[in-house]
């Protein structure tokens, strides 16, 4: 695989996205404004699609008028809370 990959590859491989990276972002932008907050949620859907391990599609809607809150995700369908050793999880 390393020979097959080694000849389509213009630059050296990016380092992975890390939690950190996410925090520097997010503590730049500014959510009142509209332009940042959409590169927020573009940010937020690239992890949730990592971590659920979904394809993009899975976790964006096609257009605006295609949301159907019944069956789409929503920020208010968010839970927060504690585990049983008082970690916190979303």
């Amino acid at each position: 695989m390393a020979n097959i990959q080694q000849s389509k590859q213009s630059h050296p491989p990016r380092p992975p996205v890390t939690l950190p990276m996410l925090t520097a972002i997010k503590n730049t932008l500014h959510q009142d404004d509209p332009f940042d907050a959409c590169i927020w949620a573009i940010c937020a859907c690239c992890t949730c699609a990592f971590w659920g391990m979904m394809q993009f599609g899975e976790v964006t809607v096609p257009s605006q008028n295609a949301f159907h809150g019944s069956h789409h995700l929503k920020c208010s369908d968010s839970v927060f809370a504690l585990d049983l050793d008082g970690h916190l999880y979303a």
